[in-house]
């Protein structure tokens, strides 16, 4: 975000902070539905709905409810609901180990004068990294508390390290943040999700979760340029004037001028994320390091337009010009082309034809299409950023192929697809980042997989994946549509399509529904969302509604991805 944007949004959120503050409280009963409109991106202490501390007549169910509803507090490292605790337990309790995002009432069940058991049902958690996991639906965490009584007043002398809040809170007081790490070849930051407190110690969690290193399903993808068992020198990351100081323990010592700037570099990233962060500074055991920034690693936008496969070859399309790109018309008519894959310098063309997939360098004088693999089941190819060729069968038993620059196969293992009926791949723009499509019997289920890469940037493996979407019949098409989230289509009956965006490692939005949806993209440098339909129509999202961009279109694509 610039400085000049910086700046407007703590103007307008600590005006809405003072209307707020100390005015949005939360009863101890009754499931609340919505909350006071008071998202902000500002970090500070205040702009939170505020608690209630306990009354001196209190009954164990009253502290114990006022407890649970003040986790809707965090500021002040939750002294809110610290009140509701023993004077010995108070101190020692954690309330950022987990957050709980519970659904309806908690159920209370009193196991003596002195103990009692909540059961709560739980929709999703998010641990002290940050990390966000979404529950199995029903999902019931039992919850179990002692009390004390001191000067004459009940007080929670044992509770769970945690706090709980329902979704319309967790929505208020909870933002999304990137945390950055380098893919093995340390060209490009990859994101990892986080979600956190907007608060003033949010800096120091980012960097805490920095430390800690990536999501286990990601690390076998990623690196970072800190040295492992690093820690921050201070207890925390201070923020003063706009400028983030970062002080690293003499771990950090041990590393060149470059792997330096590399490391300052993922800080800076993560950090200026936060509305009151405009710079970053780097000591290690308090002693300023000096660092010439070097330029963000992420990768460069390739296109801003989507292309799409015309009558007359490949073009450039948006809503008010369509510019071809010369040379394909050839290629694909020789093949009988279906479908198509482009690289990002737009050089090399994948062709699924009638009797395989073609590779050809129609960008370079005198080189002839070569068939890569023959057969006539193939999904929609695709060439990643670096230039490799993705290509697989359909067909359960079925291998996923790579080739290189030249068209020459390369071997890789993803040995966990291959009894999987495989419909689409989508590869992240960084290139660290698998989306596969894919299912057994009539499920369709969405992976993320960490692509491994060797010293040359070669695939050699698709680890082990998650899956974060629900398993469903109706998905039509998934693909990666900006760096943290895939958009994916989901047949609604009828003539309609259902359109959501998911964050992996985050939560789930729906866009507008669409007719026919068949194919969804995204240009992962902007928020531009695409739909081809089933008639060859390709629409681009436009607030609440999509604008019809060309017709005729028999496949579309952006280049590299």
């Amino acid at each position: 975000m610039s400085s000049l944007k910086k700046i407007l949004a703590i103007i307008l959120a600590t005006s809405v902070a003072w209307l707020a503050t100390g005015c949005a409280q939360l009863p101890t009963a009754g499931e609340i539905e919505t909350g006071p409109d008071i998202k902000s991106s500002l970090e500070n202490d205040y702009l939170y709905y505020s608690p209630q501390g306990p009354e001196d007549t209190a009954t164990q169910e009253q502290i114990l409810l006022g407890f649970l509803n003040a986790g809707t507090g965090p500021q002040n490292d939750y002294a809110i609901a610290r009140e509701y605790l023993s004077e010995e337990f108070k101190s020692v309790w954690k309330p950022s180990n987990r957050v709980l995002i519970r659904q309806g009432f908690p159920e209370i069940t009193e196991r003596t004068d002195q103990a009692a058991v909540v059961d709560l049902k739980v929709s999703a958690q998010v641990n002290s990294l940050g990390q966000y996991q979404v529950e199995p639906a029903d999902t019931v965490e039992q919850l179990t508390f002692s009390f004390v009584r001191e000067n004459g007043q009940w007080r929670i002398s044992n509770a769970p390290h945690l706090t709980t809040v329902i979704r319309p809170v967790f929505d208020v007081i909870f933002q999304s943040y990137s945390i950055y790490f380098y893919d093995n070849q340390l060209n490009y930051l990859v994101p990892d999700v986080r979600w956190f407190p907007s608060r003033a110690s949010t800096s120091t969690r980012l960097i805490d979760a920095l430390l800690k290193g990536p999501s286990a399903w990601l690390a076998p993808a990623v690196t970072s340029a800190i040295p492992s068992g690093t820690k921050l020198s201070l207890s925390s990351v201070n923020v003063t004037d706009g400028q983030a100081i970062v002080d690293l323990s003499a771990r950090a010592l041990s590393t060149t001028y470059r792997e330096k700037q590399l490391m300052e570099a993922q800080i800076r990233e993560t950090l200026l994320q936060l509305n009151s962060v405009f710079s970053v500074r780097l000591l290690i055991e308090r002693s300023p390091q000096d660092i010439v920034d070097i330029q963000t690693l992420a990768p460069s936008l390739v296109s801003t337009t989507p292309v799409a496969f015309l009558e007359d070859g490949l073009s450039h399309i948006d809503v008010t010009s369509t510019s071809k790109i010369i040379g394909t018309n050839a290629v694909l008519d020789t093949f009988g082309a279906t479908e198509f894959g482009l690289s990002a310098d737009e050089e090399t063309l994948l062709v699924r034809g009638a009797e395989g997939i073609y590779f050809s360098n129609f960008g370079k004088l005198g080189s002839q299409a070569k068939l890569l693999a023959a057969g006539t089941n193939f999904i929609a190819p695709v060439i990643d950023r670096q230039g490799f060729s993705w290509v697989s069968g359909a067909a359960p038993g079925s291998v996923l192929r790579v080739y290189g620059q030249s068209g020459q196969a390369l071997p890789i293992s993803a040995n966990w697809m291959i009894p999987l009926t495989k419909y689409e791949i989508s590869i992240s723009t960084e290139g660290s980042r698998a989306l596969i499509l894919a299912g057994s019997g009539d499920e369709r289920e969405i992976f993320v997989s960490a692509i491994v890469r060797d010293e040359n940037g070669r695939p050699i493996e698709l680890a082990e994946p998650i899956k974060p979407v629900a398993a469903s019949l109706q998905v039509v098409s998934a693909s990666w549509v900006n760096p943290t989230s895939i958009g994916y289509l989901e047949s609604a009956g009828g003539a309609y399509t259902n359109v959501s965006i998911q964050t992996i490692g985050g939560i789930n939005n729906t866009l507008p529904r669409i007719e026919a949806g068949s194919k969804i993209m995204g240009n992962s440098s902007s928020n531009a969302i695409y739909v081809l339909n089933a008639r060859g129509e390709f629409y681009q999202q436009r607030g609440i509604s999509w604008t019809l961009i060309r017709d005729l279109v028999t496949a579309a694509h952006f280049p590299g991805i």
